[in-house]
């Protein structure tokens, strides 16, 4: 008896755990714009609009070189981390909240490579420009319970610095001193923001002349949560990332 319980316990555990991941990334949904399996040549991810998550805290949206082009059909490229470990990437715009994501990626060199079709961004009820979309992509050390690291996603290769993106989601952040900080050891990137409003900070950071290696993102800041009147005091923002100045020829 006791035999039987544990069994329907375990095969319930597994609909219940089967069930969140479909719910994730349905095989099909009632509009073609919103969130869902989608395959084309080969190229399976998830991608479509999605439900909107609300938060009060800051964090890194973007790390990128470049910015994708129109196109019919369009590419990304995420150098290989030492390891080999497979990045977990997640493209979005902000203001429909269109993401794609759970890529199935193609090895090719030193490269993470992905091609996908630009329907869903050309749906007449979407219509979303690509040089509009962010893209963010994390490894998680093996062995280890520490922050994932993060690595630059390659849109276009013909700009040669990065470009970080802060997103407060349902908040306001100022930057204190307006500065952020990039460095690795004695060595620090110059950076320089581009001003938008207080819920998305873009800033561009050159690297071409600093060594390879694994480089802090460090950002003081305040946040007011939408319902809030006034800025609260919060620790500061910490992640790391892979730079090799080869990924900004």
């Amino acid at each position: 008896m006791i035999r039987k319980v544990l069994l329907f316990t375990f095969l319930l555990l597994n609909v219940g755990a089967f069930n969140v991941q479909a719910q994730s990334c349905p095989t099909s949904a009632n509009e073609q714009k919103f969130y869902q399996l989608r395959e084309n040549n080969g190229n399976r991810r998830c991608e479509g609009i999605q439900k909107r998550q609300i938060g009060s805290s800051l964090d890194v949206a973007s790390l990128t070189v470049g910015r994708l082009q129109s196109g019919d059909s369009l590419s990304l490229k995420v150098p290989v981390p030492p390891g080999g470990t497979e990045p977990v990437l997640s493209v979005r715009e902000l203001e429909q909240n269109y993401v794609l994501d759970k890529v199935k990626w193609d090895r090719n060199s030193g490269w993470y490579e992905m091609r996908w079709s630009a329907n869903v961004l050309n749906l007449k009820n979407v219509n979303i420009p690509p040089e509009r979309l962010l893209a963010l992509a994390e490894v998680q050390p093996s062995g280890s319970n520490s922050l994932s690291v993060l690595v630059p996603v390659i849109l276009n290769s013909n700009d040669k610095r990065y470009e970080i993106v802060f997103r407060c989601e349902g908040c306001e952040a100022r930057i204190k001193n307006n500065k952020i900080e990039v460095s690795a050891g004695n060595e620090k990137m110059s950076c320089t923001e581009n001003k938008g409003n207080s819920q998305v900070l873009r800033f561009y950071c050159d690297g071409k002349t600093k060594p390879a290696g694994k480089y802090k993102i460090s950002i003081d800041y305040d946040v007011k949560p939408t319902l809030s009147s006034r800025y609260e005091s919060t620790p500061p923002l910490v992640r790391y990332f892979r730079h090799n100045p080869q990924w900004l020829k």
